[in-house]
């Protein structure tokens, strides 16, 4: 599954081979209860609508979540940059219309979908991806970073800072691990 959406997206696999160990690797105790205090916002927030009562006003509204850890916001964000980039669009991706950034309806649909699809997670790891790099390095040509451009591009999918961050450095390690000493097979996945 993580090759075919590499090569749909043109990102080197092993960029979301190390994303996805990396976040599998430190999922714990919290990770699973932020999941399920979002889980019951949302049931809360259904409820509210069917009751035609106003949304509720305190509760943990957005978390990273699945295989790739993403968030919904930052989905919608990266949703967004894909379509305005022709990189994909939404109506490809499976949704009944492009997520407003501004809707609490459209941020609990994306991290329902988030939560319960792989393939939807895991496609937005590589959305996720291709945005950070944009947003890092100018370019979301992975296969033509340096070191550096590929840490700054992993630190800024974890993080919204400029500086390469110990997620940045441990990704990139783990990204040569899977591509393997030649550039050719940066290209090519495995798993």
């Amino acid at each position: 599954e993580i090759a075919r959406i590499a090569a749909e997206y043109r990102l080197p696999c092993a960029c979301m081979q190390a994303v996805v160990h990396q976040e599998l690797s430190a999922l714990d105790l919290f990770d699973l209860l932020a999941d399920g205090a979002v889980a019951l916002y949302w049931l809360r927030f259904s409820l509210h609508r069917r009751l035609r009562l106003p949304p509720p006003r305190h509760g943990k509204r957005d978390s990273s979540t699945g295989w790739a850890q993403v968030f919904a916001a930052t989905a919608i964000r990266s949703i967004r940059f894909a379509q305005e980039k022709g990189i994909t669009t939404w109506n490809a991706l499976g949704l009944d219309h492009l997520p407003d950034p501004q809707s609490p309806a459209d941020l609990g649909s994306i991290w329902k979908r988030l939560h319960r699809d792989r393939t939807f997670n895991l496609r937005l790891c590589a959305l996720t991806l291709l945005t950070a790099a944009e947003e890092m390095n100018g370019s979301t040509d992975f296969l033509r970073f340096s070191p550096e451009e590929m840490k700054r591009a992993f630190t800024r999918y974890n993080a919204s800072t400029r500086t390469v961050t110990p997620y940045g450095e441990d990704a990139y390690r783990l990204y040569l691990a899977y591509a393997g000493e030649e550039p050719a097979a940066r290209a090519s996945c495995s798993a």
